[in-house]
């Protein structure tokens, strides 16, 4: 009886008996949150996977333009969301998340569904802007409100979970809605025709997200307002109103990078976010050497889905474990055996002959154990690191480094690809090469600190005690003499 009301109490303060809330934040909100971040990825992965068959079906692109045109298009992507993405993390902090949460699905939303209109590289440059203003404020944000509900003792955990959120939503990509045109077409012997069934196929991943925000604005609870502090300079800045506020907000979250293990949460984000542009030329590289092999555009979108399917059911459990030793290891070291496994894995194109092969699922495999692993581990890190009061420009701050990290990637990471395919691959190993050096440097000097502190805390006890010593003994001299007299 005792235990199974000890197990009422436990599910009624934590989410899956694993996850301590915070805020008061129910286990409706915290799954209506993960279950948003499933919508969120499986658009983002279908939007980047369905690049290769718009510029094909739609654009009529020259399979010699196709890598520098996907770079173009993330590049300026990649400038909105390096413009606005700390400005929504600022912005929360003071008028609330889910209002955000509404504007980032829609606009998303609205820009995947107008991709097949874009039959130009001009139209595809507005409709992929008009997808970044959305997805903008989605990153801006979606990090920060997990830590609003969970506590700083289950964060790591709390970061596996929303990994393996990532992974679902990925999954769900690659088996259903990039399959959508295959489906509908028949790959080409169908009913409808490929232009007609990416029509609808774009459309109803619209509707999707459109129901991912109205998911946020009925279940999920907005606690983004910042704690009541005692300390009174803090409360008199915290009780300014309108853009003294809101700029206020800026500068926290650069002040947050004096502490060392947020400025390495900082160049995670920057080196982190290469990892995944450049994961982006898989499926352009996989379907171009379909595309010879005779393969039709639907065909070859619906082999490249299912390739990466395969790979991430392979490693649907990454992120949780990543999660748990998050929680149970030092965050730094964690994070540096991550990158090292990153260098490792990407450096194996050099062994790839081709794309065509069982090989392909062990290769895409252990680049997405890297890749998940220095996401779920680089957000533990930042999630406990960054102060409660201003979280949302910390997160907004490292979103933001993160996309310049993209725009750096993908920049050059195109031309790279169009030189030779192996090079941008070549070129993350040697950015998480530095990421790894990051981490030896800041762990060993963390453990130096540590161990002064400890070394003073020490002598300070051994003066105590040598003073109580003292004391004592002057005591019972005292009382020797007074027995003397």
């Amino acid at each position: 009886m005792d235990n199974r009301t000890e197990d009422i109490k436990t599910w009624k303060t934590r989410f899956l008996f694993i996850l301590e809330r915070r805020n008061g934040a129910s286990n409706i909100n915290i799954f209506s949150y993960y279950l948003s971040v499933i919508i969120m990825m499986s658009s983002w992965v279908f939007m980047g996977s369905t690049m290769p068959f718009v510029l094909e079906v739609y654009c009529k692109t020259p399979n010699n333009e196709k890598g520098r045109v996907i770079g173009d298009m993330n590049f300026y992507a990649e400038i909105v969301l390096l413009l606005l993405g700390w400005t929504w993390g600022s912005l929360s902090d003071t008028i609330g998340r889910n209002l955000l949460y509404v504007f980032g699905f829609s606009f998303t939303g609205l820009g995947i569904a107008l991709l097949p209109v874009a039959n130009s590289y001009g139209a595809l440059v507005i409709v992929r802007l008009i997808c970044a203003l959305g997805t903008s404020a989605l990153l801006g944000i979606y990090l920060a409100t997990i830590a609003d509900y969970v506590t700083d003792e289950d964060r790591g955990k709390a970061a596996g979970l929303m990994g393996l959120s990532l992974n679902i939503g990925s999954l769900f990509s690659s088996f259903v809605l990039i399959n959508l045109p295959l489906w509908m077409s028949g790959g080409g012997r169908g009913i409808l025709t490929e232009i007609q069934s990416g029509y609808i196929s774009f459309t109803i991943v619209g509707i999707l997200m459109l129901l991912g925000g109205l998911n946020c604005l009925l279940f999920l609870k907005d606690v983004s307002s910042p704690p009541i502090v005692i300390n009174s300079e803090i409360v008199k800045t915290t009780e300014k109103k309108g853009l003294a506020k809101f700029f206020l907000q800026y500068l926290k979250g650069i002040k947050a990078a004096k502490d060392p293990i947020v400025a390495l949460s900082f160049a995670t984000a920057f080196i982190s976010r290469m990892d995944v542009a450049t994961l982006a030329y898989n499926s352009l590289w996989m379907q171009q050497e379909l595309d010879e092999a005779g393969y039709s555009r639907s065909e070859a979108l619906s082999i490249t889905g299912l390739v990466s399917g395969i790979s991430g059911l392979l490693t649907i459990f990454t992120a949780p474990t990543i999660g748990y030793m998050a929680d149970k290891v030092d965050r730094t070291i964690l994070l540096g055996c991550v990158s090292c496994f990153c260098i490792i894995t990407f450096s194996a194109v050099a062994i790839i002959p081709n794309l065509i092969g069982w090989w392909v699922y062990v290769w895409f495999a252990c680049m997405n154990i890297g890749h998940i692993g220095i996401t779920v581990a680089g957000n533990a890190l930042i999630a406990g690191a960054a102060p409660d009061d201003a979280r949302g420009s910390v997160m907004g701050l490292f979103n933001l480094l993160a996309n310049v990290g993209v725009l750096f990637a993908t920049k050059i990471g195109g031309h790279m690809f169009d030189s030779r395919h192996s090079y941008p691959y070549y070129f993350v190993s040697g950015v998480n090469l530095i990421l790894t050096t990051l981490c030896i440097i800041t762990a060993a000097s963390q453990w130096i600190f540590r161990k002064k502190e400890r070394l003073i805390e020490d002598v300070e006890l051994g003066d105590d005690e040598s003073n109580k010593d003292r004391i004592t003994e002057e005591q019972s001299n005292k009382e020797g003499d007074q027995r003397v007299d």
